[in-house]
């Protein structure tokens, strides 16, 4: 069923169960064996070794996977399990076996609206207008970013405060970097959408996303794409100090977490240390897609985690996951903002 470098590295797991201290599922469901990685690799070892038979619920299984990578520091033999993941994903769908359908229904969405979601006017967040000469650097919001209007609205004017008069956006409709299809093993589609993105935003000399997962796709095209987060300055002028103790949840697969850091405690926040599977991006959109109640979950354990500790306020620098904890914030009475706020309200540029 799988390839021989596949089934190789699926060999090479000796079901240790360390891979599943650093998963987020994991910890959301009490320590549920059944939602860690490691149950992932067993029902593909045992479907492969004919001990068990492929079905819906183990396809499902195999997507209820954040492809964060946290449970790869965790493995003593080095197995890269997120991108094995992805890898089993792509590999099934080759061999003509057909994902979740709401991860069929992304797909379709991403390729006929630009958008993961049936219904969405991404370009709602902002009134375009025409500028009366070139602009050189691209404002990329990206589809999660859009989604939380008010962190497309801070990201925008952090980067309009950096950039200044060159920073221009889109005046059709933003197209979707297809980072979710990747990650599903649409990597053909992945390839359509990427080069489609790519033929639309041709002609800017450089392009700026608060979105991490964006700024990756748009560099595997080839693009200059820069993370926002990544280009505001070190020396800012303190206007504003904070009080309290705050929960830094940043993206799983990046250094800018460190950078926040340094930037809320200039802000004068008292910044906790999260356990390493306290993060969380795009790549957890897919679980998302199959079941809402479950993420919110996940998120709910992250700010219990917070809470725990001591933290009064949570800070999330992804759009997906600010979309997430945004959205169950009242319910679990922690304060929560996006980091490009924070930057606005305590800092002069």
């Amino acid at each position: 069923m799988f390839s021989e470098e596949t089934w190789r590295e699926i060999s090479r797991c000796i079901s240790c169960g360390a891979c599943n201290e650093g998963c987020p599922f994991f910890h959301a469901s009490e320590r549920r064996e059944s939602s860690g990685p490691r149950s992932r690799i067993s029902i593909v070892r045992a479907i492969n070794t004919k001990v068990a038979q492929l079905s819906i619920n183990s396809i499902e299984h195999l997507y209820l996977c954040g492809s964060c990578a946290v449970c790869n520091r965790y493995c003593p033999l080095n197995i890269d399990i997120a991108n094995l993941i992805v890898k089993i994903r792509e590999e099934l769908i080759r061999g003509g076996y057909v994902p979740p359908y709401s991860i069929a229904r992304m797909r379709r969405n991403i390729e006929v609206n630009d958008h993961p979601w049936d219904s969405w006017d991404k370009g709602k967040w902002i009134q375009v207008r025409k500028s009366s000469r070139p602009k050189k650097v691209l404002f990329f919001a990206g589809c999660w970013t859009t989604k939380s209007q008010d962190m497309a609205n801070s990201s925008y004017i952090v980067a309009k405060k950096v950039i200044k008069d060159d920073l221009g956006l889109l005046e059709s409709s933003e197209p979707c970097c297809g980072y979710p299809l990747k990650i599903a093993g649409h990597l053909d589609a992945y390839k359509e959408v990427l080069l489609r993105a790519r033929s639309k935003v041709e002609g800017f000399e450089d392009i700026v996303t608060p979105c991490p997962s964006c700024r990756e796709s748009l560099r595997e095209s080839g693009l200059n794409s820069r993370y926002l987060f990544d280009i505001i300055p070190e020396n800012l002028e303190v206007i504003k100090h904070r009080s309290g103790k705050a929960a830094l949840i940043g993206p799983c697969k990046n250094t800018f977490t460190d950078k926040a850091r340094n930037i809320l405690e200039l802000a004068g926040y008292d910044v906790v240390d999260m356990p390493d599977w306290c993060c969380m991006d795009c790549g957890f959109s897919l679980a998302y897609t199959i079941s809402q109640d479950l993420m919110e979950s996940v998120a709910s354990k992250m700010m219990k985690a917070a809470s725990h500790l001591g933290a009064d306020t949570v800070v999330l620098i992804d759009p997906f996951s600010y979309y997430i904890f945004s959205s169950i914030s009242k319910r679990e009475r922690l304060e929560v903002h996006d980091i490009y706020s924070i930057v606005l309200d305590s800092f002069r540029f």
